[in-house]
């Protein structure tokens, strides 16, 4: 389903060009992201699940000790590896079949939404602590309804309670959860930190 999804056919721009626009940009969903988990997250090493364009874990690459990244479009996965430096293994997150390195955090920016069973996802998750972040559902309220949020890549749409009971249902223990909205686009998002409550 994501092969080609970043190809400049389909979002208009090269993924590099992309990922240098969204970087320069002075105040970005990124850019927030980030400071947020700098000042609520002791980090170490991280495993982002479905990293997209890289923005994300570049962003943090000097932050942890180690970062490995895995993204199913496999152009996106070739730019994070030889223009970012990062360890990115290509495909669908696969514990099963796949050794992934041991990390302290793992991360999900974005990425439960598109999961078809998002509870196996957290359930095979084995890493100390989580961090999500999903569009809110309020967008239904605040969203033309043929908004891109709404698009047929996006499978849920979680409110505060659902994630919540979602996590702790798959064994993660949630201690912090936030509302945000960026006014410059009208989007709403939800971020999630939990510890692993099994493992």
């Amino acid at each position: 389903m994501y092969d080609h999804y970043r190809d400049e056919d389909m979002r208009d721009a090269s993924i590099e060009d992309e990922f240098k626009r969204i970087m320069g940009l002075p105040r970005s969903e990124n850019k927030d992201r980030v400071h947020w988990l700098k000042d609520n997250l002791e980090m170490d090493s991280l495993l982002d699940i479905g990293s997209g364009l890289g923005v994300f874990p570049y962003s943090l690459k000097h932050d942890f000790g180690s970062i490995t990244c895995i993204e199913p479009c496999v152009e996106a996965a070739m730019f994070i590896r030889d223009s970012l430096g990062i360890s990115c293994f290509i495909g669908m997150y696969a514990p099963e079949t796949i050794d992934y390195p041991e990390t302290t955090v793992t991360s999900l920016v974005h990425v439960l939404e598109h999961m078809p069973d998002p509870m196996k996802t957290l359930e095979n998750i084995k890493s100390p602590n989580l961090f999500i972040e999903v569009p809110d559902a309020v967008e239904f309220e605040t969203l033309p309804k043929d908004h891109d949020e709404f698009n047929s890549t996006h499978l849920w749409f979680f409110n505060v309670s659902t994630l919540d009971r979602l996590c702790r249902d798959a064994g993660w223990q949630p201690y912090k959860i936030e509302r945000v909205h960026y006014p410059e686009r009208n989007l709403s998002r939800i971020r999630l930190l939990a510890q692993n409550a099994i493992n």
